[in-house]
Formats: C-alpha cells, sequence, structure tokens
C-alpha cells in the first residue's frame, strides 16, 4: 500500500524548528524549517504532494524571495522546499500542486477536486494541515471522508506542527515545536457517526468495521473494551435482524453493554471523555430493549422491547415475527411449562385453535395429550389476548409467506402491528 503524505504551503517565514512527535510510543524529532521535511523523515513516505498557492511557490516553494527574519535578522528563506527535499530525501518524490489564491467558492471546488485527485484506491494517507489556511481545513476535512468512503483510502493520521507552541529559543539553539497528532478526533467523527448509525437505524456494522479496522484513538487495553462493546452491539442488532428468539428472550447478547459503557466511562484515557454521551446514547438504546411497565416474565418483557425496537427501525418483517413468538412465550409462562421445549410451544400456539372446537377428539397432539394444560392457558390468557393473537396470525402469515394475492399495501402492515402492539401493551399493563 502506497504511502502518501498532503500538506500545505504558505507564505510565511519558517524559522528552522526541532519538530518532535510522538510516534508508537518513540519521540522523533527532525530539524528544519518545514514541517513537510520532518514528517517525510518520521513517517516515511513514498510520495508528498504539497498544496501551494503562486505566491507561496515563490516564496517558500522555490525560495526566490530573501526577506529578513525578524527575530534573528537573518535573511530568509535560504533555500526553497524544493531544493531541500531533492537534497534530503532524493527517494522521495515531492510533488507541488497550484491552487487558486482566491477562496470563492467555485475555488474552493477547484481545490476540493485536486485533493481527490490525487488520491488513489487503496492509498494510505498522511495529512499535515499546519499550513492550511481560510477555508481549507473545513473543505480538506470533507474530502478526507469522501475519498475514504469512495477510494477505500486509510487515513493513518492527520498531523499539525504547532509551530507557536514552540520553546528553547535562543542564540545557538533552534526551538522546540510538537507536532500535535490530530487523529483522534477524526476517530471521534467516525464514532459518532456508527454510534448515530445504531441509535437511528438499530444496525451495527459501522461500529464494527471500525474496530475491526483498529483506528481508534484509544490505548491497547481500551482498544479491546471498545472492541468488546462493538462486538456486543453487533450481536444484539444481528440477533434482533435475524430473529433468534433464544438471545432475545434472554437478553444475552446485550446483558453486558452496560457495564462494558460503566467501565469506559471510568477510564482515564483523554479520548474517552468526549464518548460519553455517545455511551449514553447506547445505554438509552439498550435500555430500550426491555418494557418495564407489563406484568409478564422477563422474556416476554425482552421480546416486547425488541419489538418495539423493530417498528421504530422499521423492521416490520421481524416485528411480526418476534410479536407472535412472544405471545407464544407469555402463554408458555401462563401454564408454568418450559418456553424453550418445542413440544410445549407447540402446545401453546394450538390454543388459539382448540378455544374454538368443543370436542376434544377433534384436537391434535400435544394438547390433545394435555388437556389440563391447554384449560389452564385458557383461562387465565382471555379472550382479548387469543383475539389479538388471531389477528396476529393471520397478518404474519401474509407478510412471512409473500402471499402474492394479498392486496394490502405494506403501509398496511406496518400500521397493523403497531395497533396489534399496541394492544398487547395495554393488555399486560
Amino acid at each position: 500500500m502506497q504511502r502518501k503524505l498532503i500538506s500545505f504551503l504558505g507564505t510565511g517565514f519558517y524559522d528552522t524548528t526541532h519538530y518532535y512527535c510522538d510516534v508508537e510510543d518513540i519521540v522523533l524529532a527532525y530539524e528544519t524549517p518545514f514541517v513537510q521535511l520532518a514528517l517525510t523523515h518520521m513517517f516515511k513516505p513514498e510520495e508528498v504532494v504539497v498544496f501551494l498557492t503562486p505566491e507561496a511557490e515563490k516564496m517558500n516553494w522555490l525560495g526566490e524571495e530573501k526577506k529578513k527574519n525578524k527575530h534573528n535578522g537573518k535573511e530568509y528563506p535560504e533555500k526553497g522546499l524544493a531544493e531541500l527535499s531533492q537534497k534530503l530525501f532524493p527517494e522521495v518524490s515531492f510533488v507541488p500542486v497550484q491552487i487558486p489564491s482566491e477562496q470563492t467558492e467555485k475555488d474552493i471546488w477547484k481545490i476540493f477536486e485536486s485533493f481527490q485527485e490525487q488520491l488513489k484506491d487503496g492509498q494510505s494517507l498522511i495529512f499535515d494541515v499546519t499550513h492550511s489556511f481560510r477555508s481549507i481545513p473545513i473543505m480538506s476535512l470533507a474530502c478526507l471522508h469522501y475519498v475514504r468512503t469512495f477510494k477505500n483510502v486509510n487515513l493513518e493520521g492527520i498531523y499539525y506542527g504547532n509551530w507557536e507552541a514552540r520553546e528553547g529559543q535562543g542564540d545557538d539553539l533552534s526551538p522546540r515545536a510538537p507536532i500535535i497528532d490530530l487523529t483522534p478526533f477524526v476517530d471521534l467523527m467516525d464514532w459518532s457517526m456508527a454510534v448515530a448509525e445504531f441509535v437511528s437505524y438499530g444496525q451495527s456494522g459501522l461500529l464494527k468495521k471500525l474496530m475491526d479496522s483498529g483506528s481508534a484513538g484509544f490505548d491497547t487495553k481500551r482498544r479491546g473494551q471498545m472492541r468488546n462493546l462493538a462486538k456486543d452491539l453487533d450481536n444484539t442488532s444481528k440477533s434482533i435482524v435475524g430473529c433468534r428468539g433464544k438471545d432475545i428472550f434472554s437478553g444475552e447478547c446485550w446483558k453486558n453493554i452496560p457495564r462494558m459503557t460503566a467501565k469506559l466511562r471510568n477510564s482515564k484515557d483523554q479520548t474517552i471523555p468526549a464518548l460519553s454521551p455517545l455511551f449514553d446514547l447506547i445505554d438509552q438504546k439498550i435500555s430500550s430493549l426491555t418494557v418495564k411497565d407489563v406484568n409478564a416474565s422477563v422474556e416476554v418483557k425482552n421480546g416486547l422491547g425488541v419489538v418495539g425496537w423493530c417498528l421504530k427501525h422499521n423492521h416490520i418483517q421481524q416485528a411480526y415475527a418476534i410479536l407472535q413468538e412472544t405471545l407464544i412465550t407469555h402463554l408458555c409462562d401462563l401454564g408454568n411449562i418450559d418456553t424453550y421445549d418445542k413440544e410445549m410451544r407447540d402446545l401453546s400456539a394450538q390454543c388459539v385453535k382448540v378455544r374454538e372446537v368443543e370436542d376434544r377428539n377433534k384436537w391434535h397432539a400435544p394438547a390433545k395429550d394435555n388437556p389440563e394444560k391447554v384449560n389452564e392457558i385458557l383461562d387465565k390468557a382471555g379472550d382479548d389476548f387469543f383475539e389479538i393473537y388471531k389477528d396476529l396470525s393471520g397478518l404474519r402469515n401474509d407478510i412471512m409467506h409473500c402471499k402474492l394475492k394479498s392486496d394490502k399495501d405494506f403501509s398496511v402492515l406496518s400500521r397493523d402491528i403497531n395497533m396489534l402492539y399496541d394492544k398487547i401493551l395495554k393488555l399486560l399493563a
């Protein structure tokens, strides 16, 4: 994968400075007037693309204008970036790309096009914002997201040479200036979008992709915790979309999530405080998976909570399937039978039909073999419950079996499942 450094060159006076940066727990430093050369030394790109205006080209790329430096009285610059880069890093290709000095909307779009044209599919990018100016930072961030999405560009890091924070300046010593790693702020944007996708649509794919890529500004321990969190969120989403009843009724796939977010909140990692509001959103979302104000077992409360989740995210087919199985689970609870026993679940489901057939000889097994249990369920559930179940069953067959002769519009199926869900909540309250 080719590594490319993209940078901007301005028209200012660049004093010789010891730029230093912590790279993988190793402090690297390089003395130069140009931060681009320091970053080239530290990250070893194969190509460096330098965006510059005509004025910056003349002043700092070619070094044609010599002016007095107000700090030490020396003429500056002695050499331009073009000459120094060729001398110091002959193996690296430094490519100047001219951009307009004006900053009209048309000019900004030209810069955007020039920026994204420099990046090819599969490249690895290091981005230097030290000398970006005016609207460039906003435009470049938008372009970064654009190329990461459409060109599969891997962003290794965003860096800022903080020349204003230099220290140790003297007559014989060059000042030291830190190169600040801004990548965690991009990671924060990624996490914000990933959590928004989960909260708004119930989808966890972006969260999992983010953790699998390793692009998170956390220490090793925190990265492991975030990976576990993303994994459980992904399992929760898949269990719901895939209608995995045991996972849903037990709540096993999401039970550890609140504990994980609590641990992360207590972390001393400097990135975590900015993520706390996102953890709050995740906690709120997970808490909605259990309906609390119903007189039913935990399994039924979980099932009803997941149905509400499905309805909110327009997973109508899943809502029908899970609601029906939740009602069967409730019947199992009323009959004090094992909700995970296939034969007993069949018995509970049969109660809807056998309640209308008085002749027990016409019942089928397993209901026929357990009449006392059937009567117990019928007495406890009540007519209103079975009427709701009956209506639900007919609609479920329509949506689950692709009734080609049905004239029901999807909006009708969506409306009806919402109405049935509200009825069940009121009935069990």
